[in-house]
């Protein structure tokens, strides 16, 4: 009884060590096509290099567009935080910020953590802040 449970705990923390050893590098740059589906399901490709990120929307809700949402190209300025984690800030020097940038900016941006990663994709999740109210969205993001 006492070897299986040395064994069991030996796997699990083989395991749990491995899980957090992903090698994030080949998301730092590059194209990628991302889908995420809360609040509501967007496609978008998203271009990096160096600190830079730029967002543009493939697919979304029509009620959104509707709604007023502007669906131009978001630039960002890209701040990694460690191997598999980064921070971004809207970039105002390329174009006005729209509304909900503008928003996430003065919240002090967004912070995306990789989670896994599968062959060429990966599994994140994004969080800002406005007014005070946690956003959290997951998607994948898969390189082109």
């Amino acid at each position: 009884m006492k070897r299986n449970l040395l064994v069991l705990l030996s796997f699990l923390l083989s395991f749990t060590l491995f899980c957090q050893n992903i090698d994030c590098e080949n998301f730092r740059e590059g194209e990628f096509i991302v889908q995420s589906s809360n609040p509501v399901p967007i496609e978008y490709k998203v271009t990096r290099t160096g600190m830079n990120q730029i967002e543009e929307i493939i697919k979304i809700p029509q009620e959104i567009v509707d709604s007023g949402y502007l669906v131009q190209p978001g630039y960002g300025i890209i701040k990694w935080i460690d191997e598999c984690s980064y921070h971004l800030m809207y970039d105002p020097s390329i174009r006005p910020l729209t509304e909900t940038e503008r928003m996430v900016n003065e919240n002090g941006g967004v912070t995306v953590k990789i989670v896994s990663i599968d062959s060429t994709c990966c599994s994140f999740q994004s969080v800002s802040s406005v007014n005070g109210e946690e956003y959290l969205i997951e998607g994948i993001m898969c390189k082109k």
